[in-house]
């Protein structure tokens, strides 16, 4: 009997121990990805018009940017994302309130969403595992509605939770890749 209630004891703490390690992962992404960011991305989109492109992107607490550097022929475009809305900026044209059909699934948008995701929702699976020979944390986030099942994975180094490649699915097919050249972390006003 009390090798059962050992054996009963062993067993709850080895799987609660699972579910604790999950938790602290999801907490430290979250706390991670609150701070105001600037990143240089690689985003290929391979549905619609397939093209490559450079971005440099700024996620602020209201506002982001995500400013094109390549290709040449469409650089210093810039994307100004806030609330459900996207304006498009370049040198002295502005045009304001653009919807985006799917939010996060466009190359214009795909940074600002990526991060919300990490700072606010919560992912479906957790797992940790090799990308081109670094650690990683990968996050997949699942979410359909009435038009699409949009699914995102994230890989994240798991030393310092930077943010690596992401992966973008609408309807079990891929449209779009990135991967994070660069990412610095800012302080925020409040922290100032």
């Amino acid at each position: 009997m009390k090798k059962v209630i050992l054996v009963m004891i062993c067993l709850q703490c080895f799987l609660l121990s699972g579910c604790r390690t999950a938790m602290d992962a999801s907490k430290a992404v979250a706390e991670r990805y609150r701070s105001p960011l600037q990143a240089v991305i690689q985003v290929s989109a391979l549905s619609g018009i397939p093209c490559d492109y450079q971005l440099e992107c700024c996620v602020e607490t209201e506002t982001s940017t995500a400013t094109i550097r390549k290709p040449e022929s469409l650089e210093g475009i810039q994307a100004v994302i806030q609330s459900n809305t996207c304006g498009i900026r370049y040198e002295d044209l502005a045009l304001d309130s653009m919807m985006l059909p799917v939010r996060g699934m466009t190359p214009a948008d795909c940074f600002d969403q990526t991060i919300y995701a990490l700072r606010w929702e919560v992912p479906e699976k957790y797992s940790y595992e090799k990308r081109n020979g670094t650690d990683c944390l990968c996050l997949l986030f699942d979410h359909e509605d009435d038009i699409y099942d949009r699914t995102r994975i994230f890989w994240l180094e798991a030393d310092t939770l930077d943010l690596m490649e992401g992966e973008y699915y609408l309807d079990g097919t891929l449209v779009m890749r990135m991967k994070v050249e660069t990412i610095t972390f800012t302080e925020s006003e409040q922290d100032a």
